[in-house]
C-alpha cells in the first residue's frame, strides 16, 4: 500500500493519502472529509480502509491539526483546488468522488458542488444545510459559517447552544422524542425557513450521483429528516443522476467506513466511551453495530457501482 502525507504549509492542506500498490488511472478516488478524530479514527484510518477495498483515498484534515481550526469554522473552501488537482493531474484518476460522515458530509456536499466533475457523492449521518460552527464543547452558538468561498462567509444556518445542554438528554413533551439537547438545538433552527433556504447545500448543483445514508434515530441532529428533505429537493429539481437513500430504523450517529478492526482494534475498544454522546451504541448496541456494518457495505457498494461487497 502506498501512503503519502500532505501538509498545509507545503501543499495547501492537510492530509493523507493511501492506495493500492497496483492504483493506476483506472482506479476510482474518493477525497474522505476528516474533521476530527473521534474515538481514535483519524483520516490517515479512513484513507487506509479504503484503499484496503481497492480505492485511491485521499483523507483532507478540516480540523484539530496543525494550520486548521479545532473544530470546522469558516473553513475556506479553496483547499480543495490542489486536492482535486493532485488526484487529477498528479495521478491521472478520472473518477473522483467525495465522501463525508456528520460534519464532513457538509464539504463532502460543498466540495463536489463548487468544484463540479465529482463521479458520486457520499453523505453519511448528514445535514442539509451549511450549519454555524461552535466551539468543541459546543458551549458558544454558532454563529459564523463552518466553511467561506472567495474570502466571504457561506450562508449559514445558525444554531443556539444555550437553551439546552448539548450533550444532556431530553424528552419533547408533545411528541415524546428523546434526544440530546444538540438534537434540539439544530431541529430549532432548521425551522428557521429563510436561513434554511440560503444555506441549502443545492446537491442538486454537483451533478453526480448522490448516496445518502443515516439512522431514523441519529443522537446528534435529525438526519432523517435532512436526508428526506435533501430527497425532495433533487426531486422537484427533476435530478437525472442517480440518487440512493438508506435510512435505518434503529442505529446511531456513528455509521460508514470504520477502520480495519484487526489492525485498529483500539477504535473499537473506544466505542462504548462514544455512548456517552450516542447512546444508541448502549441501548441499542445489536441494532447499531448491525447497521454499522451494513452502512460501510452499502458505501463500498455504491462507490464499486453497486458491484458485491467482499468483507474485508
Amino acid at each position: 500500500m502506498v501512503f503519502e502525507e500532505y501538509m498545509m504549509e507545503r501543499d495547501g492542506f492537510s492530509g493523507c493519502y493511501a492506495a493500492p500498490d497496483d492504483a493506476d488511472k483506472n482506479t476510482k478516488a474518493v477525497i474522505v472529509m476528516s474533521c476530527e478524530e473521534r474515538g481514535g479514527f483519524s483520516g490517515r484510518m479512513a484513507a487506509e480502509r479504503f484503499a484496503e477495498y481497492g480505492f485511491a483515498a485521499l483523507a483532507v484534515n478540516l480540523s484539530g491539526v496543525k494550520g486548521m481550526p479545532e473544530t470546522p469554522d469558516r473553513i475556506p473552501l479553496e483547499i480543495f483546488a490542489p486536492v482535486i488537482r493532485i488526484l487529477k493531474e498528479g495521478k491521472g484518476f478520472t473518477s473522483i468522488s467525495t465522501y463525508g460522515v456528520s460534519t464532513g458530509s457538509v464539504f463532502a456536499a460543498l466540495a463536489a458542488r463548487y468544484y463540479p466533475g465529482m463521479e458520486k457523492v457520499i453523505l453519511v449521518s448528514p445535514t442539509h444545510v451549511v450549519p454555524g460552527s461552535a466551539s468543541k464543547k459546543k458551549k458558544k452558538d454558532a454563529w459564523h459559517s463552518m466553511a467561506t468561498m472567495d474570502g466571504e462567509e457561506l450562508p449559514f444556518v445558525p444554531v443556539d447552544f444555550s437553551a439546552r445542554k448539548p450533550e444532556k438528554t431530553y424528552k419533547d413533551e408533545d411528541t415524546g422524542r428523546e434526544g440530546l439537547g444538540m438534537w434540539f438545538s439544530y431541529s430549532d433552527a432548521y425551522d428557521a425557513r429563510e436561513n434554511v433556504e440560503k444555506a441549502y447545500l443545492r446537491l442538486e448543483e454537483t451533478g453526480a450521483d448522490i448516496l445518502l445514508l443515516a439512522s431514523m434515530q441519529d443522537e446528534m441532529w435529525p438526519a432523517d429528516y435532512s436526508i428526506k428533505y435533501m430527497k425532495r429537493r433533487l426531486e422537484r429539481s427533476d435530478y437525472d443522476k442517480d440518487v440512493r437513500v438508506v435510512l435505518y430504523e434503529k442505529g446511531s450517529h456513528l455509521l460508514g467506513v470504520m477502520p480495519n478492526r484487526k489492525k485498529y482494534p483500539q477504535v473499537y475498544r473506544k466505542i462504548p466511551s462514544l455512548s456517552k454522546v450516542f447512546r444508541n451504541l448502549k441501548e441499542s448496541r445489536a441494532e447499531s453495530f448491525v447497521a454499522l456494518r451494513r452502512s460501510e457495505k452499502e458505501v463500498i457498494r455504491f462507490l464499486k457501482g453497486r458491484e458485491e461487497t467482499e468483507e474485508k
